[in-house]
């Protein structure tokens, strides 16, 4: 178990570290404000108005923060619309903010504890957001016996407590778990993951999901998340205020300068952020995926990534808000087999113009050896490459059939 310890270690610090990070950026905005040989509050709008209306105008802002949607764990670029327009509102309220009031000592204090109650937010609202986001259904022992009965005996193996069931009405195979605790946790299986996959292959599916329970993933990973979420709405926040505080050779000019400082500080510390966060979502996928094999089999892991992974890309997957949730991550998995079907003839080995199931995971697996993947992409995904997954099972179901693979080295070849 020491690797795993290591990787709570991880998590710890990066958790740590990027807090640390976000307050020393409070911080610094404030002592570089301060240390200007100008008095930047009387370039700034609104700055002889009462306490009362800076209040108000304040708390405004305050309030319209979380109206922002939760940043999307893909594609960063695929704004929603929702955003636009969320945008003008705080646009507008940023034209009555006092900003005379924001260099002082107790709002940067009142800042940098916005990080902390960001993280809480996430973590209240995160998990309600991914199960409404999938149209799931809760289901009981009665409407589904062997999916709970599977569930409960893998979660007692698991030493975990038994999570909630529920069934998505989404036809592409996919499962994915999420809640605030252990306690409160939800397992979620797709239509279509009980429709295409065997049951050899659904219970691997949920040994992978259990596994992420049982190392607290799903809570870890959704407070993480925040962080990257608060840096790019500190973005949104100067580059609107940028909008509506810039005049030529006006007296909002030296302000701008400012807001264009911290909007750029603010999209650095948003990609690095979010660059950690990515790294050990692709870790963690590989930990349950090794206890998964352990309370499974890897060879009927290894079969039920190669489904998934065909049948998202051969279905349009659109689900904002829970594919860092996932077992494979639905764009991703499209790219993969798109590389693959460019090179259908040297994986088709019967030649009869379509790969099955055992070419598909012989061709994942070839994939694997070659390592042929984008690295920018790869650093922005929340997921490994399905083949490198595989790659990881077939280490280990090696070792099981040599007896080396055991409780006491499940973690070993990550």
């Amino acid at each position: 178990m020491g690797r795993l310890f290591y990787l709570k270690v991880r998590m710890v610090v990066a958790t740590a570290a990027m807090f640390l990070l976000t307050f020393a950026f409070f911080l610094g905005v404030s002592m570089i404000v301060k240390g200007l040989p100008i008095n930047i509050t009387s370039f700034l709008p609104g700055a002889e108005e009462s306490g009362t209306s800076t209040f108000i105008s304040s708390l405004g802002v305050g309030a319209s923060i979380p109206v922002f949607p939760l940043q999307e764990a893909g594609n960063f670029f695929q704004i929603p619309e929702s955003y636009w327009r969320d945008t003008f509102l705080l646009s507008w309220m940023l034209q009555e903010l006092q900003w005379s009031w924001l260099f002082d000592p107790y709002v940067m204090g009142g800042l940098a504890a916005l990080t902390v109650f960001f993280m809480f937010f996430e973590w209240l609202a995160g998990p309600s957001i991914a199960f409404r986001a999938l149209g799931a259904k809760y289901v009981s022992p009665e409407d589904a016996p062997w999916l709970h009965s599977t569930i409960e005996e893998l979660a007692k193996k698991s030493g975990i407590p038994k999570p909630r069931v529920a069934i998505s009405r989404y036809s592409f195979p996919n499962g994915c778990v999420f809640g605030r605790t252990l306690g409160s946790s939800t397992l979620v299986v797709t239509e279509g993951l009980l429709k295409e996959l065997n049951a050899d292959e659904v219970r691997a599916v949920i040994g992978h999901e259990l596994g992420h329970l049982k190392h607290k993933d799903c809570i870890v990973l959704t407070l993480l998340s925040a962080i990257p979420t608060l840096c790019f709405i500190i973005f949104t926040l100067a580059f609107s205020g940028l909008r509506v505080t810039y005049r030529p050779r006006g007296k909002g000019s030296g302000w701008a300068i400012v807001l264009l400082v911290i909007g750029v500080i603010s999209i650095l510390a948003y990609f690095v952020t979010l660059l950690v966060v990515r790294y050990l979502s692709r870790m963690r996928e590989f930990y349950a995926d090794a206890y998964s094999a352990y309370t499974t089999n890897p060879s009927y892991m290894k079969s039920a990534l190669a489904k998934i992974a065909y049948g998202l890309s051969t279905k349009q997957v659109e689900v904002h808000g829970a594919r860092a949730f996932f077992v494979e991550d639905p764009a991703a998995a499209s790219k993969e087999i798109n590389e693959i079907m460019r090179n259908l003839e040297e994986h088709d080995l019967n030649k009869d113009g379509v790969l099955d199931e055992r070419e598909l995971q012989i061709a994942m697996e070839k994939e694997a050896a070659k390592s042929r993947w984008n690295r920018l992409n790869m650093l922005f995904s929340t997921h490994p490459p399905t083949f490198k997954r595989i790659l990881l099972l077939s280490i280990i179901e090696k070792e099981l059939r040599a007896g080396r693979f055991s409780s006491q080295n499940i973690y070993r070849h990550i």
